[in-house]
């Protein structure tokens, strides 16, 4: 049997199973679960990536910050995100890893960081300023800093867990 021969929702109904209830069918999920499918049939393969994993990209030439991932809270919520940073020269000549753990609290629609972020690794090449976590208003906002008069093709993954409670 080759892929073609199951539709999308059998096969994530084979690859996604809940620990305490056997096969969960593709219409019941929570958001955190939420799964997107795309089939590649001249490949046959099927791609699937988490929600809650977004990735982005962008490109710098300068020294100035540029933003790349803006993360929305819920109000009345606390979300923690692991980001996962690339940057390359666009030459390859070099190249910067970041992994960093932030914590924060939407209260009302007031966000705050909770404790201080954590490096898990960091490789950064003199000069290049890296990543950048900030608030503005209730979002989290991602930037980097490269060098002036140097391209650097940069690229973030972030992991967000987010839970919401009653004030």
């Amino acid at each position: 049997m080759g892929l073609h021969d199951f539709t999308s929702k059998e096969v994530l109904n084979k690859v996604y199973r809940a620990a305490d209830s056997g096969t969960v069918g593709i219409q019941h999920f929570t958001l955190q679960e939420a799964l997107n499918a795309v089939l590649n049939e001249d490949e046959e393969t099927l791609n699937v990536s988490l929600e809650n994993f977004p990735k982005d990209t962008v490109s710098t030439e300068d020294d100035s910050e540029t933003a790349i991932q803006a993360i929305s809270t819920e109000s009345d919520s606390v979300i923690t995100i692991e980001v996962d940073l690339i940057g390359v020269q666009s030459n390859g000549s070099n190249t910067l890893h970041t992994k960093r753990i932030a914590t924060y609290k939407n209260d009302g629609g007031t966000l705050t960081e909770v404790g201080t972020s954590t490096n898990l690794h960091s490789e950064i090449p003199a000069g290049w300023g890296g990543l950048s976590i900030s608030i503005q208003s209730t979002n989290i906002k991602l930037g980097v800093t490269g060098v002036a008069g140097t391209d650097i093709y940069w690229q973030v993954q972030t992991m967000i867990n987010q839970v919401t409670y009653s004030s």
